[in-house]
């Protein structure tokens, strides 16, 4: 199976373990043996959008690539598009960063290689699940969505954008919920559940592990 992965949750070079959820599972990828591409869905900044961030002390969004099935993607990002976002025209930007992302890839990539298209998370500018969607439709192929949190506790119940994420969920082969509570919080805005499972984020237990309190506190 060939997997074309992408999200707005990777690591970049001011902060490597930004995104560090989709980046363990990638490391699963790899030790399965499943063939993927990575592909962060990235933003290059407009001239006033990079002073403003200069002043301001804002952290760039440059992509930092773990390994060689890394390929990025860009979208333009101006200030015009922060302030509408700001003010609340968030469905203004979101369709045109759809759009602008849909295209980037087609030119990048033939998806006639990949099997399956898995989306990660579904913030408003740049919703991947969404994007996601508009690729399957294009080349006929089945696209998952994993939603993280910030994507239906805060995006979705924006009434602007609720219709997008419904039509994104309920058309994707599958929906992952990292809890049930998430999922739940889905359903109460209007999204059926029907194609919805549970997948919590694993953990290392050789690093979490239960011990003993007055061990640690000595140490």
């Amino acid at each position: 199976m060939r997997v074309l992965l992408f999200t707005y949750y990777y690591p970049i070079i001011a902060n490597k373990t930004r995104g560090v959820f989709v980046s363990k599972r990638l490391e699963q990828y790899r030790r399965l043996g499943i063939e993927y591409t990575s592909v962060p869905i990235a933003f290059k900044d407009g001239m006033f959008l990079r002073m403003f961030k200069k002043f301001f002390k804002g952290m760039e969004m440059i992509p930092y690539c773990v390994d060689e099935c890394c390929s990025p993607v860009y979208g333009s990002r101006t200030l015009a598009d922060v302030l509408l976002e700001k003010l609340g025209f968030r469905s203004v930007g979101s369709e045109r960063h759809v759009r602008d992302f849909y295209r980037a890839i087609l030119r990048s990539f033939d998806l006639r290689n990949y099997d399956i298209i898995h989306a990660h998370g579904m913030p408003y500018h740049a919703p991947a699940g969404t994007i996601a969607k508009k690729l399957a439709d294009e080349v006929g192929i089945p696209y998952v969505v994993t939603l993280h949190g910030s994507d239906v506790n805060v995006h979705m119940a924006d009434k602007k954008l609720r219709s997008m994420y419904i039509e994104t969920l309920e058309n994707a082969s599958k929906c992952i919920f990292v809890s049930r509570a998430l999922l739940e919080r889905a359903k109460s805005y209007g999204y059926s559940g029907n194609n919805a499972v549970v997948v919590p984020n694993g953990f290392d237990p050789k690093v979490f592990k239960p011990m003993d309190k007055s061990e640690i506190r000595n140490q």
